[in-house]
């Protein structure tokens, strides 16, 4: 962020030069801060699975669900509708995402728009949702069919960042190894790569615009997965 915003200033400043407007760029000679990287912190499947048997049964199940088995963001979360899910194929297609003000846009970039593979457990979550958001139609007088797939019990889209809120509540109250939201998305793609799969296939999931932004982030494991990689050679050999 502190990068992007030098950049701006930096080339308004030179323009400035350029029309005589000022004598030098202000900017020239500036030494921007060393980029400090957030410790990741992920948590292992024993620790997935009592989380998500703890929210299992309530609107926060399907969500939290599809975060810990398809990498998506918040706001890709929140963004998904019924029409996103294909049934014979059993994908997720994600083609927008939900602001906190609950405005939609689409993704950020054209590497974000993807399709998701689902998993068996997340196809029979859906379809327990569909079946949950029916029954509440007949229980709310002012239910609101919104078409959005992770809803609360009146039909009404989950705020992206309430969704987060929720989660560091829930963790917090349960006594769970702390993490944020989007340590999901790094427990994720963690447990892809330890299984060995190819960090290309891990970038197109994640909807990162090149394989590169991948090894960059995930660069800590790659001595491990290396030595992994050979150890299993050796025994093939």
């Amino acid at each position: 962020t502190v990068k992007k915003h030098y950049y701006v200033l930096k080339k308004m400043f030179e323009q400035a030069v350029k029309w005589n407007l000022i004598n030098i760029n202000p900017c020239e000679g500036v030494v921007l801060p060393k980029e400090k990287r957030t410790e990741m912190k992920v948590w292992d499947k024993e620790t997935i699975n009592e989380f998500l048997k703890l929210v299992k049964g309530t609107k926060w199940y399907v969500p939290f669900l599809i975060a810990f088995t398809s990498g998506l963001r918040q706001g890709e979360i929140a963004g998904l509708k019924w029409q996103d899910f294909n049934k014979e194929e059993n994908t997720l297609y994600v083609v927008r995402t939900m602001q906190r003000n609950f405005e939609l846009k689409e993704t950020k970039t054209k590497s974000s728009m993807r399709k998701i593979v689902l998993m068996d457990n997340t196809i029979e979550a859906l379809k327990w949702q569909l079946k949950w958001q029916e029954e509440n139609k007949k229980t709310f007088d002012e239910y609101k069919d919104t078409g959005f797939i992770c809803t609360h019990e009146n039909g009404k889209p989950i705020n992206p960042e309430n969704m987060g809120k929720a989660f560091n509540k829930l963790v917090k109250s349960n006594n769970l190894p702390s993490i944020r939201f989007h340590d999901i998305r790094h427990t994720f793609a963690t447990l892809l790569l330890k299984n060995g799969t190819n960090p290309k296939i891990v970038s197109e999931i994640l909807g990162h615009s090149n394989v590169q932004t991948t090894l960059n982030v995930y660069s800590h494991m790659l001595p491990d997965m290396q030595k992994e990689t050979m150890e299993r050679l050796q025994e093939s050999l």
